[in-house]
C-alpha cells in the first residue's frame, strides 16, 4: 500500500494527528497508535513490518491487534488516504 500523495499529515503535540485530503476537503483524526502506523506507512513498511514495529514499540500485542490493523488499513484505503 502506498500513501495518496495528496494527503497532508499533521501531528499534534500529544502525538495524535490529522490527515487532510485537499482534493475532497475531508479530514481524518488519528490517535497515537494510528499516527504511529501512518509513520510506518510513510517509510514504505508492509503490513507485516508494521505489525513487527508495533510489537517492538508496545510489547506483546493483544489478540485482536492483527485484525484491528487490517481493519484500519482497509478504512484508510476505502477513504482514499491510501492507494494499492
Amino acid at each position: 500500500m502506498k500513501i495518496n500523495p495528496l494527503v497532508i499529515y499533521r501531528e499534534e503535540f500529544d502525538k495524535s494527528a490529522v490527515l487532510f485530503r485537499p482534493d475532497t476537503g475531508e479530514s481524518f483524526m488519528l490517535n497515537r497508535t494510528a499516527s504511529f502506523i501512518w509513520k510506518q506507512l510513510e517509510t514504505g513498511a508492509s503490513k507485516e513490518e508494521i505489525r513487527k514495529a508495533l510489537g517492538e514499540a508496545c510489547g506483546p500485542l493483544p489478540a485482536g491487534a492483527n485484525r484491528d490493523l487490517d481493519d484500519f488499513l482497509a478504512k484508510l484505503l476505502k477513504k482514499g488516504y491510501l492507494a494499492e
